[in-house]
Parts: C-alpha cells; structure tokens; sequence
C-alpha cells in the first residue's frame, strides 16, 4: 500500500468516527510531540537490584540451612515432594 492509499484511508476511517473520546485521543496524539514511546501505564516494572536465583557462595551452609532453602524453594515452585522424600525414583531398578 503505497503512503497516499493509507493516508486516504486513515481519512475515511476518521470520517466515519463517532466516538468522541476516540476523536479527542486522535488529536492530542497528533498535537503532542512526535515520540514513539509507550504511556507509561502501558509499562511494566522491573525489579532493580535483585539477583534471580539464590547466591549460595558467599558463605557455608550447614545441613538444616541448606535442606530449608531446598522445601522452601519446592514450595515456592509447588512441586509435590512424596512422604519419603525420594524424587524421581524409577522402579524396577
């Protein structure tokens, strides 16, 4: 489609708008500076700082630290950890 096929049918397409706020939305797009950032209500927040994943050489763990670390990641995953505590055990073997 070349410029002055969409530029005529962008015109008929205003032509036949009867929304007013839709109208009013079109022309403060068209007065405000020429930008082609998102609003900021079309942005999303991301978390500055903070390392996804657990550090876990900064220091020594002892047994109970490191087997709380791994329920409470199970949980936060919502993994299904069976009564034995055995993961992934294949029978037969």
């Amino acid at each position: 489609m070349d410029l002055k096929t969409l530029k005529l049918e962008l015109l008929e397409r205003i032509a036949n708008l009867d929304d007013e706020a839709r109208l009013l939305a079109l022309k403060r797009l068209l007065d405000g500076p020429p930008t082609y950032a998102l609003p900021n209500d079309h942005l999303s927040v991301v978390r500055e700082g903070e390392v996804p994943y657990l550090k876990l050489e900064d220091r020594m763990y002892a047994a109970d630290e490191v087997l709380k670390l791994i329920d409470d990641l199970l949980k936060a995953t919502l993994l299904v950890v069976p009564a034995d505590g055995k993961l992934n055990e294949e029978k037969g073997r």
